[in-house]
């Protein structure tokens, strides 16, 4: 499976050094590193409360590919900050 993200520059840069120190590619630096969090997280018992939030609305608007996080973001930027 692939996934897109978006990293800062910093984040970016630290994972490409990361990479090269360790002669391998910045995907499977990134990957180690969420595996690492992750199994922490549940070693620690990560009990921070999770909020599910639910929009109510007349549907997407014509054009818009969900699958695109950057045309959303670039949607939801040109509306003005998102209401919760």
């Amino acid at each position: 499976m692939t996934l897109q993200v978006e990293l800062t520059d910093e984040i970016l840069k630290a994972a490409q050094e990361e990479a090269r120190r360790r002669g391998t590619d910045v995907g499977h630096v990134i990957e180690e590193c969420l595996r690492s969090s992750l199994a922490h997280a549940v070693e620690v018992g990560d009990t921070r409360d999770f909020h599910r939030h639910i929009f109510h609305g007349d549907g997407l608007q014509s054009g818009v590919d969900i699958n695109d996080g950057r045309a959303l973001r670039e949607l939801l930027d040109s509306d003005g900050p998102a209401r919760c």
